[in-house]
Protein backbone atom coordinates (compact mmCIF):
# COMPACT_ATOMS: atom_id res chain seq x y z
CA UNK A 1 0.00 0.00 0.00
CA UNK A 2 2.80 2.46 0.78
CA UNK A 3 4.36 1.91 -2.42
CA UNK A 4 0.72 2.55 -4.21
CA UNK A 5 1.39 5.66 -2.47
CA UNK A 6 4.68 6.57 -3.37
CA UNK A 7 3.37 6.70 -7.13
CA UNK A 8 1.04 8.47 -6.80
CA UNK A 9 2.77 10.80 -4.78
CA UNK A 10 5.55 10.65 -8.07
CA UNK A 11 2.56 11.01 -10.91
CA UNK A 12 1.65 14.65 -8.48
CA UNK A 13 4.96 16.08 -8.44
CA UNK A 14 5.59 14.85 -12.10
CA UNK A 15 2.19 16.94 -12.84
CA UNK A 16 3.66 20.02 -10.85
CA UNK A 17 7.57 19.56 -13.02
CA UNK A 18 5.84 20.05 -15.91
CA UNK A 19 3.65 22.87 -14.61
CA UNK A 20 6.60 24.43 -13.45
CA UNK A 21 8.19 24.22 -16.53
CA UNK A 22 5.60 25.72 -18.38
CA UNK A 23 5.40 28.72 -16.04
CA UNK A 24 9.16 28.89 -16.98
CA UNK A 25 9.43 28.61 -20.39
CA UNK A 26 6.70 31.50 -20.60
CA UNK A 27 9.05 33.46 -18.34
CA UNK A 28 12.41 32.24 -20.47
CA UNK A 29 14.62 34.95 -22.30
CA UNK A 30 14.59 35.53 -25.88
CA UNK A 31 15.60 33.18 -28.20
CA UNK A 32 18.93 33.30 -29.85
CA UNK A 33 17.97 31.18 -32.79
CA UNK A 34 14.79 30.49 -34.73
CA UNK A 35 13.40 27.22 -35.43
CA UNK A 36 11.64 26.40 -38.34
CA UNK A 37 9.39 23.28 -38.50
CA UNK A 38 8.26 22.72 -41.83
CA UNK A 39 5.03 20.89 -42.44
CA UNK A 40 6.98 17.98 -44.27
CA UNK A 41 9.09 17.32 -41.29
CA UNK A 42 11.83 19.38 -42.55
CA UNK A 43 13.75 21.92 -39.30
CA UNK A 44 15.80 24.79 -40.36
CA UNK A 45 17.88 27.37 -37.58
CA UNK A 46 18.69 30.72 -38.19
CA UNK A 47 20.87 32.67 -35.05
CA UNK A 48 19.36 35.70 -34.51
CA UNK A 49 22.87 37.71 -34.47
CA UNK A 50 22.29 37.24 -38.29
CA UNK A 51 18.97 38.73 -38.56
CA UNK A 52 19.21 42.24 -40.28
CA UNK A 53 15.23 43.34 -40.23
CA UNK A 54 11.66 42.19 -39.97
CA UNK A 55 9.11 43.11 -42.14
CA UNK A 56 5.02 42.82 -42.07
CA UNK A 57 2.98 42.77 -45.24
CA UNK A 58 -0.91 42.73 -44.23
CA UNK A 59 -2.77 42.07 -47.48
CA UNK A 60 -6.94 41.19 -46.79
CA UNK A 61 -6.77 37.54 -46.56
CA UNK A 62 -3.66 36.53 -45.04
CA UNK A 63 0.04 37.85 -44.21
CA UNK A 64 3.43 37.74 -45.19
CA UNK A 65 5.80 38.53 -42.77
CA UNK A 66 9.70 38.41 -44.40
CA UNK A 67 12.96 38.15 -41.97
CA UNK A 68 16.35 38.82 -43.92
CA UNK A 69 19.23 37.28 -42.63
CA UNK A 70 22.51 38.24 -43.76
CA UNK A 71 22.55 35.08 -46.25
CA UNK A 72 19.34 34.10 -46.36
CA UNK A 73 15.60 35.46 -46.32
CA UNK A 74 12.77 33.71 -45.16
CA UNK A 75 8.99 34.51 -45.86
CA UNK A 76 6.21 33.86 -43.92
CA UNK A 77 2.79 33.70 -44.92
CA UNK A 78 -0.30 33.11 -43.03
CA UNK A 79 -2.98 34.76 -40.63
CA UNK A 80 -2.92 37.28 -37.98
CA UNK A 81 0.99 37.51 -38.21
CA UNK A 82 0.97 41.03 -36.98
CA UNK A 83 0.66 38.97 -33.54
CA UNK A 84 4.19 37.54 -34.45
CA UNK A 85 5.33 40.64 -35.65
CA UNK A 86 4.80 42.04 -32.19
CA UNK A 87 6.59 39.72 -30.65
CA UNK A 88 10.08 40.91 -32.38
CA UNK A 89 9.86 43.64 -30.48
CA UNK A 90 9.36 42.55 -27.07
CA UNK A 91 11.89 39.18 -27.72
CA UNK A 92 12.12 36.56 -30.58
CA UNK A 93 9.71 33.47 -30.98
CA UNK A 94 12.40 30.34 -30.82
CA UNK A 95 10.03 28.50 -32.74
CA UNK A 96 7.67 28.87 -35.81
CA UNK A 97 5.85 25.73 -36.68
CA UNK A 98 4.44 25.88 -40.32
CA UNK A 99 1.21 24.34 -40.88
CA UNK A 100 -0.41 22.78 -43.91
CA UNK A 101 -3.57 25.12 -44.45
CA UNK A 102 -6.10 22.26 -44.53
CA UNK A 103 -5.28 20.90 -41.56
CA UNK A 104 -5.18 24.09 -39.09
CA UNK A 105 -6.46 23.34 -35.33
CA UNK A 106 -9.38 25.28 -34.53
CA UNK A 107 -8.17 26.07 -30.98
CA UNK A 108 -5.69 28.88 -32.87
CA UNK A 109 -8.40 30.56 -34.41
CA UNK A 110 -6.66 33.47 -32.24
CA UNK A 111 -3.03 32.90 -32.68
CA UNK A 112 -0.81 33.52 -35.23
CA UNK A 113 -0.40 30.83 -37.71
CA UNK A 114 2.09 30.75 -40.56
CA UNK A 115 0.82 28.27 -43.68
CA UNK A 116 3.83 28.78 -45.36
CA UNK A 117 7.10 29.34 -45.86
CA UNK A 118 10.09 29.84 -48.14
CA UNK A 119 13.78 30.28 -47.47
CA UNK A 120 15.64 31.76 -50.40
CA UNK A 121 19.28 32.67 -50.77
CA UNK A 122 20.18 36.77 -50.27
CA UNK A 123 21.66 38.62 -53.21
CA UNK A 124 24.51 41.03 -51.86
Amino acid sequence: MRQNQFKQNGKELHKWNRAGLHAKLLQAPPAHCLTLHMPEGRKMIFYYAFLLSVELLLHPDHGVMILCFTSRQVVLKGYRLDILFAQYAHGKPGIIQVYNSRYIPPEMNRDPVVIEATVELRSS
